[in-house]
């Protein structure tokens, strides 16, 4: 399956997710950005996240994952 090019939006939400990360979970974030470079995808970040922190911080595995997908293009 041919890699798509996220759109406009999506690229806006993960940049705005690890800004929100960066200033709200720094620790978290640096994590993040570790488990990436390590090799880990955005959705085994989100799968990571929901499973220690739990059903209600739902919304956080999900910025998880979209700082996640920043980081990866980021990195290039």
């Amino acid at each position: 399956m041919a890699n798509l090019r996220p759109s406009p939006i999506q690229v806006a939400l993960d940049q705005e997710s690890f800004e929100y990360l960066n200033d709200t979970f720094p620790d978290l974030l640096l994590a993040i950005e570790q488990e990436v470079t390590a090799g880990m995808s955005p959705d085994q970040v989100k799968r990571m996240v929901y499973q220690h922190s739990g059903p209600d911080r739902l919304a956080l595995a999900y910025r998880a994952q979209q700082a996640a997908r920043h980081i990866a293009r980021m990195q290039g």
